[in-house]
């Protein structure tokens, strides 16, 4: 299915037994900082402030975690390392 709302639309009708069949995955990447952006206005004649600039770092630090359900099953959550490499089929199934 090219879209999640085809996909949708082509299991609208499925059956309670159809559904418990399903495995749910979801992951999430969490950061040591905020999400955000800071924004500072100023006009042109206005003094560069260093004060008011965050700085970027060049190195996300972070973490990534996956999980999954089935029916009233909750799954393993999975802390993933980066020694595991790409997120494949097969690298996950070691885990």
């Amino acid at each position: 299915m090219k879209t999640r709302r085809e996909w949708a639309e082509a299991h609208l009708n499925g059956t309670y037994e159809d559904w418990t069949s399903v495995l749910w995955t979801d992951e999430t990447w969490v950061e040591d900082r905020r999400h955000s952006r800071e924004w500072v206005t100023r006009s042109t004649s206005q003094e560069y402030n260093a004060d008011c600039v965050g700085e970027k770092s060049k190195n996300r630090v972070g973490w990534m975690f996956w999980s999954c359900f089935a029916r009233p099953e909750k799954g393993p959550c999975l802390f993933r390392e980066k020694e595991w490499g790409s997120k494949t089929p097969k690298n996950i199934a070691r885990r």
